[in-house]
């Protein structure tokens, strides 16, 4: 069957014939034009068809070939290795080389988008790990840049014209290529599910922490590549409920747009926003049922899974999973849903959600009787009658630890969990052979986990997850797990062996790139702190302290 995605109009082109077998790989080209028009007159006149072309600015998308035949945009000289041909997608871009490093966060957000939606067509792992120069020091076929066949013929990922073998063209130049396989992107990841901080990226230059403590208003802090803001700022003006910390969801819709979701002191479930043009806004939203209040030992999951779309989920004091939803066109629904059938619920228990696709949400929550559950929503099917269990270690799940979940891929779900035991454990899905068993993954961590605060995970890459816990001194400790060796085995400490953390309030962390991961943790003066971990230069020696006082 001819692979077409939804949304895009169809200006049928001629292609490249079929693949000849090799790592997937997606090719980003500029059409050097003011708009597709123009583009396909260019394609006609060389019979240079790619599989896409885009317009970010104008937000339109066009189809010309199917994804499971070849495109025709890269050239092929007699004699070498093929090019199109090589299971290479092939997406042009409206726009010039010289301008790619200077365009808007909306107008990557939106070519990114059209990235994932190939994703989940073919397998393209959502990485490029190439240097994408400034046009023109980009073109020629000596460019510095430029893969040779060997390069080529083992590559997967995404890279730009400026990198295939055999090619004099430069473009699509400096393209922020961070930002287009940012793990932030639609919403792939995990959500904060317990008591703690929440903290989201708007792009891989920005971050916002927010947190929701003692009869206040929750406070937000923001980032923008260089420091954070001197003093918090006030979310809203709904109370939480009195003494110590709640659950405080974020979700960045893009780099415009956050929401942020707590539970009130009434039980209400609460939202408001920021927009970069009018800041935090002054008053909040009660959305969902107010017959249906949510339990305030529980957590929220959030998920932007499209720019228009929110899905909230949470613990309603009745014991049972509950969602709720914003689309763009309608605003919050009215009602709320409940989820897995008639499941009884851990009412201390956090909810975490991920979408391997933009069409597929997996939700998870822990079971009265300390199993780990799971139950699915597609857009074909809509919400699965029952849940499903996918754990149930000896003597059961941390209800009020949840779990942590992420979709590394379109074909790959993880997700960690503490058990009765006070250990660490993991459970994973693929859509070849389904979940696994659970193993234990902290057998290098000399002391147990704590069984209030939940793990936080993430995916910056398709084949690295990153664990992050608290033991019961508050010692904020990692693990992580490679595609090639699996789980460590190690557990290291982070910041000062002196540091210690709350071992009640959960963890939450990003990855803002590929390349960096920061983590937020609240100390016993309710100071919220962060440390940071780069590529280049590993974990940072010490925590930093935020100014989130005046709560």
């Amino acid at each position: 069957m001819s692979i077409w995605l939804a949304g895009a109009s169809v200006v049928s082109g001629h292609d490249g014939g079929t693949y000849v077998g090799a790592p997937w790989r997606g090719v980003l080209h500029t059409t050097e034009g003011p708009s597709i028009t123009s583009a396909v007159g260019e394609f006609t006149a060389h019979n240079s068809w790619p599989h896409l072309t885009i317009d970010p600015i104008a937000k339109q998308a066009v189809q010309h070939v199917p994804l499971d035949v070849a495109a025709r945009s890269l050239a092929h000289p007699l004699g070498t290795p093929e090019t199109n041909r090589a299971n290479c997608v092939q997406i042009e871009i409206v726009g010039i080389a010289t301008e790619s490093p200077t365009w808007s966060s909306d107008s990557l957000e939106f070519i990114a988008g059209w990235m994932r939606m190939v994703e989940e067509k073919v397998p393209i792992p959502r990485q490029s790990g190439m240097v994408f120069k400034s046009y023109p020091a980009s073109a020629g076929l000596a460019n510095g840049v430029r893969m040779n066949a060997a390069d080529w013929a083992v590559f997967s990922g995404w890279c730009g014209h400026q990198h295939v073998p055999h090619q004099d063209h430069g473009d699509p130049g400096d393209i922020d290529i961070d930002h287009l396989c940012s793990p932030r992107i639609l919403g792939l990841g995990s959500a904060p599910s317990t008591p703690g901080p929440a903290a989201v990226s708007r792009s891989p230059r920005s971050m916002d922490v927010v947190l929701a403590r003692a009869a206040q208003a929750p406070r937000a802090l923001s980032w923008g590549g260089d420091t954070w803001s001197a003093a918090p700022i006030q979310v809203g003006d709904g109370q939480v409920p009195a003494g110590g910390i709640v659950g405080v969801a974020g979700v960045a819709r893009g780099s415009d747009v956050v929401d942020t979701f707590w539970v009130g002191a009434d039980g209400s479930l609460q939202t408001a926003w920021w927009t970069r043009s009018a800041g935090w806004s002054a008053s909040h939203l009660r959305i969902g049922d107010p017959a249906i209040p949510a339990t305030m030992d529980g957590g929220i999951a959030a998920l932007g899974r499209r720019p228009g779309i929110i899905d909230v989920f949470f613990v309603g004091l009745d014991g049972r999973l509950h969602t709720t939803w914003w689309t763009g066109p309608t605003g919050w629904a009215t009602p709320t849903l409940t989820l897995a059938g008639t499941l009884p619920v851990d009412v201390t228990g956090g909810v975490s959600v991920v979408n391997r696709t933009r069409d597929i949400l997996d939700v998870f929550c822990v079971g009265e009787d300390g199993g780990l559950y799971t139950v699915q929503w597609t857009a074909n099917s809509g919400w699965a009658a029952a849940a499903t269990m996918i754990a149930n270690p000896l003597g059961g799940v941390v209800g009020s630890c949840g779990c942590a979940a992420v979709a590394r891929d379109h074909h790959h779900v993880d997700a960690v969990f503490v058990g009765r035991d006070a250990h660490l454990y993991a459970v994973r899905w693929d859509e070849t052979a389904g979940w696994s068993a659970h193993v234990r993954i902290d057998t290098g961590s000399a002391m147990s986990a704590s069984t209030v605060a939940g793990p936080a995970m993430l995916a910056r890459k398709r084949d690295v997850l990153d664990v992050f816990w608290l033991d019961v001194t508050g010692r904020l400790l990692t693990t992580w797990w490679t595609e090639a060796h699996g789980w460590s085995g190690a557990a290291q400490q982070l910041g000062a062996p002196s540091a210690r953390m709350i071992p009640t309030l959960s963890p939450t962390a990003i990855a803002r790139r590929s390349t960096t991961i920061d983590v937020f943790a609240v100390d016993w003066n309710y100071a919220v702190n962060t440390i940071g971990w780069t590529a280049s230069t590993g974990w940072a020696s010490t925590f930093s302290t935020l100014n989130l006082t005046g709560l």
